[in-house]
């Protein structure tokens, strides 16, 4: 039998480690402070060297000098352990369309609580019509399914003395200030922002030489697809793999000219948004492209307080890029009325405030054609996103979506700089609570679907219609912001069915407020088909 000991029948300390060190090793350990958190220390195994036989080692310890500090971290973690909150992920404020469903999602650190919800103090059950209460592990779910304006309130979970509460806006198909935020924004990239961006392409690049393929390298090209700065298609718009179209700078969007210019000149471009003092051209380029990639992203909508500062900031930009014509590529079709188009009339009277709410406000001149591309483009993020979010929530219910995509963390994990972004990698995986998937964009959720999902639990229709809608998005994204009447009324009506089958009867009264416009009855009449 041995007996380790911290101090040898030797008084002299020196000697007593000397003495431990000959019979033991103890590698990485080391006393800890008492300003150290025990939760901040890793300890290795020990590693017991071989002690003699006949050796014996005593081992006596000094509480109050030495062990102290361990019996008083072991107190902090049994402490810390119960004093704790149970409720890691809260639940978090939602506002939906009318007839659209609400989920409100909370994680807590134990499995299988015991917990109550309320709704304005009230207790709720899964017994009613539309309200669906689930639980798995450590999430708990409240769904509220054909969302009414009877369904606005407060609602909260709870156990013991500790709860969340959040808040259910229900609001009506009518459109939303931001939301025509959104689409302004949307407007100004496109048809303003990026005739300044190609300007300064085309003084960097010559054209003649760009249609003639003596700029750019097809290696160097074919490097920047590789590390995933240039999609595929991209790649081809700059070297074309036959002679037909050839390379020309009108074909071109923001991200590509930028990514080109930052690739093959000395102009510094930066990923961030620079400091307000720098107002070099390569600033002015980084805060368009900076402001794109926000807008790209976005859900839908922008804040006053977002689009006031927005705006200004591009404004600015494009003034100083100093091109001769900062409208439109297009000569400027006499701007519609549309006093009786809601998407029309909301959107010119927002143009029309401009100078009362103090905008640094360039001339929006906005045609027919561009008002039916915005149209298009608001139908996308306000109807075909929630009605794939519908059919993602039966595939991926949101007390076991993390728990899912946890299994297909390898799978996924191929596609995470192809189909998935680093910034869409957070959101699947968030370092700290759950992922959501309101939070997941409708290319992420089909990502999500066909290498994460059952697909036994979808229809081969309902996946060729997700599948479609994920088309329209980058058929539209790619535009450059305006569409020909020849080509709307097909858009709309593939769309309007998708949304329908995919989303069911809930997405129909939207989707026909939306289509809504006197001017233009063949829209409503296709949408009206549908109802």
């Amino acid at each position: 039998m041995y007996v380790l000991s911290g101090q040898s029948e030797s008084s002299d300390h020196s000697e007593s480690q000397y003495a431990c060190k000959t019979f033991i090793s103890f590698p990485d350990y080391e006393c800890i402070g008492k300003d150290i958190l025990p939760s901040d220390t890793t300890c290795p195994p020990v590693q017991v060297k071989e002690i003699k036989k006949n050796t014996t080692i005593k081992m006596t310890f000094n509480l109050q000098n030495e062990a102290l500090p361990f019996v008083l971290f072991g107190v902090e973690r049994i402490k810390d352990y119960f004093t704790r909150a149970l409720i890691v992920s809260p639940l978090e404020d939602i506002t939906c369309i009318e007839g659209q469903t609400a989920v409100f999602t909370c994680e807590f650190r134990k499995t299988n609580m015991k917990v109550k919800w309320f709704k304005d103090s009230l207790p709720l059950n899964d017994t009613g019509d539309n309200i669906t209460i689930e639980s798995k592990d450590k999430v708990h779910v409240l769904i509220v399914r054909n969302t009414k304006k009877g369904d606005i309130g407060r609602y909260s979970i709870c156990i013991n003395k500790e709860s969340s509460l959040a808040q259910l806006k229900v609001r009506g198909v009518e459109l939303t200030v931001e939301e025509v935020n959104y689409l302004r924004l949307v407007h100004l990239m496109l048809r303003i922002a990026t005739p300044a961006v190609r300007a300064v392409f085309d003084t960097e690049f010559d054209p003649s030489k760009l249609r003639s393929g003596q700029i750019f390298k097809r290696t160097d090209i074919e490097k920047l697809v590789k590390h995933k700065h240039l999609t595929e298609k991209d790649g081809d718009l700059v070297l074309p793999v036959t002679r037909k179209p050839k390379p020309s700078s009108q074909n071109f969007d923001v991200k590509l000219m930028i990514t080109l210019i930052r690739n093959f000149t000395e102009m510094e471009i930066v990923d961030v948004l620079p400091k307000s003092s720098n107002n070099s051209k390569g600033a002015d380029l980084s805060r368009l492209k900076f402001y794109r990639n926000l807008i790209v992203h976005n859900d839908g909508s922008f804040s006053k307080d977002d689009f006031t500062s927005y705006w200004n900031n591009i404004c600015k930009a494009v003034v100083r890029l100093s091109i001769k014509d900062i409208n439109q590529e297009e000569a400027p079709v006499q701007t519609p009325r549309g006093e009786h188009d809601p998407l029309a009339k909301a959107i010119l009277d927002s143009v029309a405030k401009d100078n009362e709410e103090g905008r640094n406000s360039i001339k929006q001149p906005i045609t027919k054609e561009e008002l039916l591309y915005l149209r298009i483009v608001h139908l996308l993020h306000r109807e075909a996103c929630p009605a794939v979010r519908v059919k993602f929530d039966v595939l991926f219910p949101p007390f076991s979506l993390k728990q899912i995509l946890l299994t297909k963390v390898q799978i996924l994990s191929k596609q995470k700089g192809k189909k998935i972004s680093h910034g869409q990698w957070d959101l699947i995986f968030p370092k700290t609570g759950i992922p959501l998937s309101r939070n997941f964009s409708l290319q992420l959720m089909t990502t999500c679907i066909w290498y994460a999902s059952d697909r036994e639990k979808i229809t081969m229709e309902e996946w060729q219609a997700i599948q479609e809608l994920e088309k329209y998005i980058y058929k539209v994204a790619q535009n450059k912001g305006f569409l020909h009447m020849s080509v709307i009324n097909k858009y709309w009506d593939e769309i309007s069915k998708r949304i329908l089958l995919i989303g069911g009867e809930n997405f129909t009264r939207s989707t026909t407020y939306l289509a809504f416009n006197t001017e233009q009855n063949t829209i409503s009449d296709s949408t009206a088909s549908l109802c």
